[in-house]
């Protein structure tokens, strides 16, 4: 079998609630181009901008223009990343789609999923509970 495009993964939510992904995640960007989770943090880090946080380091960025596909509760919009950050997670957990796609990521972690009744939000350590046909976040 020949893989002909790799995952996408998009991240959505506000800061601290849980939007960590190992840094080999691609981040598609609304320029056209993707880039690892890694990559994004190491462009963008300035280490006189960032601050402590008590396990990691976080920095706000929103004035570099860096923008991602996001929702807005009603579509996919393009919004500037506000904020990059590393932190130390206790533990990571794979998440497979349908499609055979991986994504590693904290428990935590919110996607957004069709179901019967439209499009929800569900962490990804309640997956086991999901049988909706596609991940969109």
């Amino acid at each position: 079998m020949y893989k002909i495009r790799s995952p996408i993964c998009t991240l959505v939510g506000h800061v601290d609630h849980g939007k960590c992904v190992a840094g080999d995640t691609l981040i598609p960007l609304t320029d056209g181009t993707i880039s690892t989770a890694k990559q994004l943090f190491k462009n963008n880090f300035n280490s006189k901008k960032a601050k402590k946080i008590d396990d990691g380091i976080i920095q706000y960025i929103k004035d570099k223009k860096v923008s991602v596909f996001s929702f807005d509760g009603k579509s996919i919009v393009s919004k500037n990343i506000s904020h990059i950050w590393k932190r130390e997670a206790n533990m990571l957990i794979e998440v497979k789609t349908r499609s055979g796609d991986t994504i590693k990521t904290t428990p935590e972690h919110p996607f957004f999923v069709f179901s019967l009744e439209g499009l929800k939000e569900k962490r990804a350590d309640n997956f086991c509970l999901i049988k909706a046909p596609f991940v969109v976040s």
